[in-house]
């Protein structure tokens, strides 16, 4: 996150608005005191059961890249996930490898992520490129469209995914999250559910934050790479906002009441912004660039 700990707020505009339901953290949520009941709960009685599992950085998945040496013109066969559901990405061929990137050589159309989060289409570049792949140059994927990018250090022109270009790209490009120096997160969440006393514990520690960043949380139904719907009215736990001390580590635990699920079929998230910044003026259906996962993991499958 290039200069993370400068980012304000008030430059946000809502990067997209979704329809009604958000796939990863966009229904009504439950307040930890009263989250309703629904299908699949554990007997009374039965001893607590806890799991954990890490968090992976995000977004993820490959790119394809190929070269006409007719029209000199690349494409890019995208398959990637974890977005903001319905943002738009710019994504540009750069000079530099990911870690010392220079000047955008190739741009391609905006790539859009679909309701569930996942981008799956294929692009071909706006302008010729006199040569095909090659080494020394790498494939960046935006925080924002095109139309928002902003200058070089804004909140927009943050590449939140990138790969580097081999001379012969013949193989999917393994597109590495947060490439950025600062920005090399990694966590996990540990959940105990007390089924007698109907209490959820939930902890997560993290750390390679940027330091002094906060980050919102939520747990929800589904899977990482395919997050369920939530209509209006199904579970979602919010969990404080992990707020990164000055060596980017950062923990919190919150305890549910009143619960009465199990704990398969579970994912966490994390958020590039705090609780206050994901959402436009507070809305649910009006995400910011700010609500972008960096941290996902599945919790019970």
């Amino acid at each position: 996150m290039a200069n993370a700990d400068n980012i304000v707020l008030r430059w946000v505009t809502a990067a997209v608005v979704l329809a009604a339901t958000v796939a990863a953290c966009g229904s009504s949520a439950k307040t930890s005191s009263s989250p309703a009941t629904t299908s699949g709960s554990a007997p009374s009685g039965s001893a607590p059961s806890t799991l954990g599992a890490p968090l992976s950085a995000q977004p993820s998945g490959t790119v394809a890249l190929g070269w006409d040496s007719g029209t000199k013109a690349f494409s890019a066969q995208v398959h990637m996930v974890d977005f903001t559901p319905g943002s738009a990405h710019a994504m540009r061929i750069r000079q530099g490898i990911c870690a010392e990137q220079g000047d955008a050589l190739v741009s391609f159309p905006d790539v859009t992520a679909n309701g569930e989060g996942v981008i799956n289409t294929t692009v071909t570049s706006a302008q010729a490129a006199a040569n095909g792949p090659a080494a020394g140059t790498s494939l960046s994927v935006y925080l924002a469209p095109s139309a928002q990018l902003g200058d070089p250090g804004s909140p927009g022109s943050t590449t939140i995914s990138c790969a580097d270009i081999p001379s012969a790209a013949t193989d999917p490009l393994a597109m590495a999250p947060s490439p950025e120096p600062g920005r090399h997160p990694e966590a996990t969440v540990r959940a105990t559910h007390d089924a007698a006393n109907r209490t959820l514990s939930v902890t997560v520690t993290a750390s390679g934050l940027v330091p002094g960043t906060a980050h919102a949380e939520h747990l929800h139904r589904g899977s990482c790479g395919s997050p369920k719907p939530l209509p209006a009215g199904r579970l979602e736990y919010p969990l404080d906002d992990l707020v990164a001390s000055a060596t980017g580590d950062a923990q919190v635990t919150k305890v549910f009441t009143n619960v009465d699920e199990t704990l398969a079929g579970w994912y966490l998230n994390v958020h590039l912004g705090s609780s206050d910044q994901i959402f436009h003026n507070g809305q649910l259906g009006e995400p910011t660039l700010y609500f972008q996962p960096i941290l996902c993991g599945e919790i019970g499958t």
